[in-house]
């Protein structure tokens, strides 16, 4: 958890330019270890009720915090969209928005506050596909814990929570106004797995282009 933090300190902008190496470490797997204090207090109940440590409930359970810890991250950051960048300070949201950006490019260069915030803006698909990320993050979560869902019934309540606060998010029209010292903004995201990263980078397998 600290050594996530200190990802996130480094990725600050430094003039307001954001360098490739510095968006790139902002993984999902960045996300879950930062909020690692969720999964303590996970194991603590789980050894309080006896489980052992190969019972399914472990693995499941830390699958559908997974899912619910980059749900309510992608909420946060999109919420705070505007001072963030304002600030200097990224985000997983930034991340992936940089990705789509350094894709279509196919130029991995310096991007700077600006040039997030118009495609934030202007794309309004972008905006969707976010939507339906965090919609398909706590579907996945509640379908995960369903057969649990008698016995942990506010961690279900949680998920349930989630999904409403995102849909009432992501339904507004984003828009933000830069601090006055800004220049104008300036423009021309497969499967997912409970675990967070593999071989592949989860955040570009959670943000794939829709195939619709």
């Amino acid at each position: 958890m600290v050594a996530a933090y200190r990802r996130e300190l480094a990725a600050r902008a430094v003039d307001g330019q954001w360098q490739p190496w510095q968006l790139q470490a902002l993984t999902a797997q960045w996300v879950c270890d930062r909020a690692a204090g969720w999964h303590v207090t996970q194991i603590a109940h789980l050894t309080l009720a006896g489980l052992p440590p190969d019972d399914p409930a472990w693995h499941t359970l830390a699958g559908v915090l997974n899912w619910l810890i980059l749900a309510r991250q992608l909420r946060d950051d999109a919420l705070d969209l505007a001072a963030d960048l304002n600030a200097g300070r990224a985000g997983w949201l930034i991340h992936l928005i940089a990705e789509v950006i350094w894709r279509e490019d196919r130029n991995m260069r310096s991007l700077d506050q600006q040039r997030i915030a118009g495609r934030w803006l202007l794309d309004g698909g972008l905006g969707q596909r976010i939507a339906k990320l965090h919609a398909r993050l706590c579907a996945n979560a509640a379908n995960t814990i369903a057969t649990y869902t008698n016995d942990l019934p506010r961690l279900r309540d949680v998920i349930v929570a989630e999904q409403q606060a995102g849909q009432a998010v992501f339904a507004s029209v984003p828009s933000f106004a830069f601090s006055a010292t800004r220049a104008p903004l300036c423009d021309s995201f497969g499967a997912i797995n409970a675990g967070v990263e593999g071989n592949a980078s989860l955040s570009q397998r959670l943000f794939t282009p829709d195939q619709h």
